[in-house]
Parts: C-alpha cells; structure tokens; sequence
C-alpha cells in the first residue's frame, strides 16, 4: 500500500498468494475475486465496490442490482463495454465468463462459444 493508506481501501494493490505458493497483485479495493482482502469472492450478482461515502471507506462485496439470471461483469472484465449485467449462457461478448468474446460467426450457447 502507498505510504500513509490503510490496507483494504479501493485502489490498493496486495500481493495475494495462490493455492500452490505463487503470488499475484491485486486491487483489493475492485477486484471482485479478491474485495476488500485476497480471496475474498463476491458472487455472480454481486460487485466490489467501497462500502462507504468516500473513497477511503474499505471494499466489500455489494449487490450489483442485476436481474435475476444475469450476472454483473465490471469494467476490468469486460473492457469493451465497463459495467454490464449480461446472461453469460447466451451473451457473445461475456460467453461462460466475462470479457469471454466469440469468435467472427460463432454464437453463444449454454455458456459455450459454438
């Protein structure tokens, strides 16, 4: 973390550690595989997001207000279009997973490019 801000605000990277003893960088504060501290996931209809009015209140996993059966792709896994809510069995550009693209003519089918 930069000198002088507390661990967990959004915007801060942490080196977080894989099952096997790896590592990676994370930002912690909207990551949504690592919100608010490494490993912590949100769920497919949530996004992490400050949990407070300024920028310096900690992340948390939120709800993202997608309909049900649509899960929240924010902008960093989706860089063509930023925060979407999309149906990842049969949406092209967010096929199986978010950011996932099809190919030229191919279509998306229960999660799967085809």
């Amino acid at each position: 973390s930069p000198p002088g801000q507390p661990e967990g605000f959004p915007g801060t990277a942490e080196l977080c550690t894989n099952a096997d003893g790896s590592t990676y960088c994370a930002n912690i504060g909207l990551d949504p595989l690592n919100c608010g501290g490494c490993g912590v996931v949100c769920s497919a209809t949530e996004q992490c997001e400050s949990t407070g009015p300024s920028r310096n209140a900690p992340a948390s996993c939120q709800s993202s207000g997608c309909p049900s059966g649509e899960t929240f792709c924010p902008p960093q896994q989706n860089p063509a279009c930023g925060d979407v809510c999309t149906a990842l069995d049969s949406d092209p550009a967010n096929c199986g997973a978010c950011g996932h693209a099809c190919g030229t003519n191919e279509s998306c089918v229960q999660g799967s490019c085809s």
